[in-house]
C-alpha cells in the first residue's frame, strides 16, 4: 500500500476533475443542444478518460516489475471499458459484440502500450 500512498491524492483530483470537465460538456449539450444521447455519449468517454487517468500510475511503481504493471493496469481498464462500451449502447449485448469489443480493446491497448514503452522507456526512477 505505501507504493501507492503518493499517488492517491494527485489520481482522485485527476479522476475527478476528468469526469467534472465530461460532465459539464455532457450537461451543457443536454441543456443548450437538447441532443441527451450524444450528451450520454460524451459522458461515457469522460468515465473511459476517468478510467485512463485514474490508472496510468500504476506504471510509476518501479517497485513493481513491467509485466505486473501491464497486468494490473489492463485488468482496471478491462473493469472502466467493457461496462461502459454496452451501457453507452455502443455496442448490443451479445456473444460477437463481445469479441468485438474484446479485439478493439486488446488491439487499442497493445498499440497504446507500445507508444507508452517507446516514449517512456528509460525514464525509469
Amino acid at each position: 500500500m505505501a507504493e501507492f500512498r503518493p499517488y492517491i491524492k494527485v489520481t482522485l483530483l485527476r479522476v475527478l476533475g476528468v469526469l467534472l470537465a465530461f460532465g459539464l460538456c455532457a450537461l451543457s449539450i443536454w441543456r443548450f443542444n437538447g441532443q441527451p444521447s450524444q450528451a450520454w455519449q460524451t459522458f461515457c468517454v469522460g468515465f473511459i478518460a476517468a478510467g485512463i487517468a485514474g490508472t496510468w500510475n500504476i506504471y510509476d511503481i518501479n517497485s513493481w516489475p513491467l509485466r505486473k504493471r501491464t497486468l494490473v493496469h489492463t485488468f482496471f481498464m478491462a473493469l472502466v471499458v467493457f461496462p461502459t462500451l454496452f451501457i453507452s449502447g455502443w455496442f448490443a449485448f451479445n456473444l460477437a459484440n463481445l469479441a468485438l469489443a474484446a479485439g478493439i480493446f486488446v488491439l487499442t491497448g497493445v498499440i497504446a502500450w507500445t507508444i507508452g514503452y517507446v516514449f517512456f522507456r528509460g525514464k525509469e526512477g
